[in-house]
């Protein structure tokens, strides 16, 4: 923050869409509590043993259970209680 005098430590936010809101809600649930002030994810990814797409093909195929369970985003759900998140979803992702 000191290298970046223009922003405001105190209204921190982050976004992201797909992997992206993936990403936003996972730096959100590991962040130290009220780093965020606000999250926005949409159309994540929030459990990846439930996706079937080139990622989980290429990267996880061979994964066990724990792997995927490390980085599902619904594990931690009350590490969000101190960040507003907004997270919006359709039937797709595009």
């Amino acid at each position: 923050m000191r290298k970046y005098p223009f922003l405001d430590a105190h209204r921190l936010s982050v976004y992201g869409w797909s992997y992206g809101g993936f990403a936003a809600a996972l730096m959100t649930e590991k962040a130290p509590e009220s780093f965020f002030k606000c999250a926005i994810s949409v159309a994540p990814v929030a459990n990846f043993f439930y996706y079937h797409g080139s990622y989980s093909d290429k990267y996880m195929a061979n994964a066990e259970k724990s792997a995927f369970d490390a980085i599902d985003i619904t594990k931690n759900v009350a590490n969000f209680k101190k960040t507003r998140l907004l997270l919006a979803h359709g039937l797709y992702d595009g």
